[in-house]
């Protein structure tokens, strides 16, 4: 048995391929990638501590999540799934290359995720 979409129509073979194979909306998407930096910032200035741990960090976490789910909902975007899928992406990819211009700047040395991938 296929997925179901819609009115409980199953989807088998090349139809079920191109429902998932819809459109993104990649400016949306980076958008929303870089909106979760703010994170990751507010850790390397050290307002999350101040703010206090781990409250600061779980609340903007969900902060962000509802504007993720909120900005997919209100435009009413066509593949939701995909398109935040491409934001966790974005996001990630972001976030290490931040970590590797920020860290040798705020730490004297290299950290984060790049480090992982020059130690193998």
């Amino acid at each position: 048995m296929g997925y179901t979409i819609g009115k409980n129509k199953p989807m088998t073979g090349a139809r079920s391929w191109n429902a998932m194979n819809g459109k993104v909306r990649l400016p949306l998407a980076v958008g929303l990638g870089a909106l979760a930096l703010v994170r990751p910032i507010l850790n390397m200035l050290g307002l999350l501590e101040r703010i206090g741990q781990p409250a600061a960090s779980i609340t903007v976490t969900i902060l962000i999540t509802v504007v993720w789910i909120g900005a997919a909902v209100l435009l009413r975007v066509e593949h939701p799934v995909k398109t935040l899928l491409y934001a966790g992406v974005a996001y990630g990819i972001f976030a290490i290359v931040i970590s590797a211009i920020a860290s040798p700047i705020l730490e004297g040395r290299l950290q984060g995720p790049i480090i992982e991938l020059e130690n193998r």
